[in-house]
């Protein structure tokens, strides 16, 4: 899939209308929805024992290459222009192909699609705390995206494109801090269980968009992105620990579902929520967000102590 992905990238420095757009990104979200739960899979066959650390590991490197690949772009755009940035990463692709060839197989034994079912329909009680957690932090994200520079221009009185930059900051700013805290929450995940980071998680998670309901001011903003990152690492460890705890022949498929939750909670979050900021106003958007977050984590604590996880899997 990479091979193919690298090709699709590319494409997206020769699209020259919304239609062409649409096409290369819905090829890119098909890369995108077979690439990743084959990675995560992986990281979940190679460390039984340490998953909470070892998906730390990982979402630090997931975050620290979307930092990097941030200020490599911009200066690449500034210099190139926007088609260079698609080419670079093109060529990029292709190196982590090559080097894909050097990663060894672990699944040595395949299981037919019926056998994989019948195990996730088991789990699913205990599966249902990672797709609940995915889902509402994706919601949060879909939310900010959505609408949270509309909010800046509604709320202050700014232009578009100043509003676009802090919007910009304020999600870079939490991915920085979700990477100094993975660690630490893999850690506590290993060794502490589940209930921790999903108390923690959660609850900077509503904070976070009880901030943005009531002060936009620059401290505040800081404040909720600061939340945010705390959120973010705690929800993103402990989502992919729990739909890693299966078997391995149905750990990929876990990690599908996980993966169509967080595109299904920005997919919902984003027109709903620019709905009630038209319709009621700016604080609404924020506040329902914080009533999801308070309503998953009930959920995700109710099937932590009423469910029990795979026996084949240590947490």
């Amino acid at each position: 899939m990479l091979f193919s992905d690298s090709i699709i990238v590319y494409a997206y420095s020769l699209v020259t209308n919304p239609t062409q757009l649409f096409i290369v990104r819905a090829l890119h979200a098909i890369g995108g929805s077979l690439t990743f739960p084959a990675i995560i899979a992986f990281v979940g066959d190679i460390k039984t024992n340490s998953l909470g650390r070892s998906f730390a590991l990982y979402w630090m490197g997931v975050g620290s290459s979307i930092a990097i690949g941030s200020m490599i772009s911009g200066t690449i755009t500034s210099m190139l222009g926007f088609k260079a940035v698609f080419q670079v990463l093109s060529i990029i692709m292709v190196i982590g192909l090559f080097l894909s060839f050097f990663i060894p197989e672990t699944l040595t034994k395949s299981s037919k699609p019926k056998k994989i079912f019948i195990e996730m329909k088991k789990s699913m009680g205990w599966l249902l705390s990672s797709y609940v957690s995915i889902y509402a932090l994706y919601y949060a994200f879909g939310i900010i995206t959505g609408i949270l520079s509309l909010t800046l221009m509604d709320v202050l009185g700014i232009v578009k494109e100043e509003a676009v930059k802090i919007t910009g900051f304020y999600i870079g700013f939490s991915t920085i801090i979700s990477i100094a805290l993975f660690y630490l929450f893999g850690a506590i995940t290993d060794k502490k269980g589940l209930r921790i980071p999903a108390i923690v998680g959660f609850i900077s998670l509503m904070l976070s968009q009880i901030i943005l309901a009531f002060n936009l001011a620059w401290n505040y903003l800081l404040l909720s992105s600061i939340a945010l990152g705390i959120a973010m690492s705690a929800i993103l460890t402990l989502s992919t620990v729990v739909a890693s705890s299966i078997s391995q022949s149905s750990r990929g498929t876990s990690i599908g579902f996980q993966q169509m939750m967080n595109i299904l909670g920005v997919a919902t979050a984003a027109p709903i929520s620019g709905l009630i900021l038209e319709t009621i106003g700016p604080q609404m958007p924020y506040l329902i967000g914080a009533l999801v977050q308070v309503l998953a984590l009930i959920i995700v604590l109710l099937i932590l102590r009423n469910y029990v996880k795979p026996t084949n899997q240590t947490i």
